[in-house]
């Protein structure tokens, strides 16, 4: 009787170590999250390196694009490489202002810009 309440007291014991480790690397995942840092949303330091911004030539348009959908630095780096990855285009992600200011050396068109910000997985309310 007493081995069976020690197996059982053991059992508990161990049930509750594992749960307070769950809940432990759960906050620390959503204090990193909510401060901006580490990955969210599928994204996040460990994506590789970003995509190099290219050399443009004479720039011959500007274009502001507002974005919805980014929370963090992982997903403006998301947008900001997938943009950078089209041919003619230099962009930079405003996290905060939640914008990306795009300059193409050759007109590229606004919904060539949209579709690869709504592959990227993110949306666009408007372009200016």
């Amino acid at each position: 009787m007493i081995l069976a309440e020690t197996g059982s007291v053991i059992a508990t014991s161990v049930l509750v170590a594992i749960l307070i480790a769950a809940g432990f690397f759960a906050l620390r995942s959503s204090l990193k999250h909510m401060m901006g840092r580490g990955g969210c949303c599928g994204g996040g330091e460990d994506d590789g390196p970003a995509v190099p911004k290219k050399k443009l030539g004479e720039i011959v348009a500007e274009k502001s694009l507002v974005i919805d959908g980014m929370r963090c630095e992982g997903c403006s780096a998301a947008v900001e490489d997938a943009l950078n990855r089209l041919e003619h285009v230099n962009a930079d992600v405003d996290l905060k202002r939640k914008t990306a200011i795009v300059r193409m050396d050759a007109v590229v068109s606004d919904s060539v810009l949209t579709q690869t910000v709504v592959r990227a997985g993110y949306s666009v309310r408007c372009i200016k």
